[in-house]
């Protein structure tokens, strides 16, 4: 068994204001240590510029600035802790991957891809599996039911479920962790049938 450590939600690496950012990394430094006695097989990290910024609203050189601002942000917890640069598994959000991934690339970290994520907000999932699945060490998978994530599998197209299956026998990579990111136990339920039935139909 392992685990992969969501770091805190409230972490905004990437914020303009430095005070903010340094708090944000030693949030998430604090959680890196307290879990390292912990099988850990990634720290799932959010590239955030602060609670309720929309960062799809950058300009292209505000796009830079938060991107610069998240690199010097790992680069800190890479000084400051423990972790090795590929556990830090930064996920794909609200905003174009693309915007965040020269970080990605330039460190050596990993992504989550969030395929619920991209279904929500409607970014190309074959895209996604092509361009990121090299470097995936966690993907996280729910349902999109009226505009709202984490649901049960039920409400995950089975179109996209066809090629993010397909996409992983393709890349085999027995480090990778699936995750199911559902909120409640009868959605949970429901769609670990559904993965049942997917599985013995392979």
């Amino acid at each position: 068994m392992s685990y992969s450590v969501h770091l805190p939600l409230d972490a905004y690496l990437g914020h303009s204001d430095r005070t903010e950012r340094l708090k944000s990394v030693e949030k998430c430094r604090k959680i890196i240590e307290l879990t390292r006695p912990l099988p850990v097989s990634a720290f799932v990290t959010h590239a955030e510029a602060g609670l309720g910024v929309d960062i799809n609203l950058f300009s292209e050189d505000g796009v830079a600035r938060f991107s610069d601002l998240f690199w010097q942000s790992i680069n800190q917890l890479l000084k400051t802790s423990e972790a090795s640069a590929s556990e830090f598994a930064v996920e794909t959000l609200n905003y174009p991957y693309v915007f965040i991934w020269p970080v990605v690339d330039d460190l050596g970290l990993s992504v989550t891809l969030d395929v619920g994520h991209l279904e929500l907000y409607g970014f190309p999932l074959e895209d996604h599996l092509k361009k990121y699945l090299h470097r995936t060490k966690v993907i996280h998978i729910h349902g999109v039911r009226e505009g709202k994530d984490h649901n049960s599998l039920d409400f995950y197209p089975s179109s996209a479920m066809d090629s993010v299956l397909a996409a992983l026998q393709a890349s085999p990579d027995p480090d990778r962790v699936f995750t199911m990111e559902i909120f409640s136990l009868d959605d949970f339920n429901s769609s670990s049938d559904l993965m049942h039935e997917r599985r013995r139909g392979l």
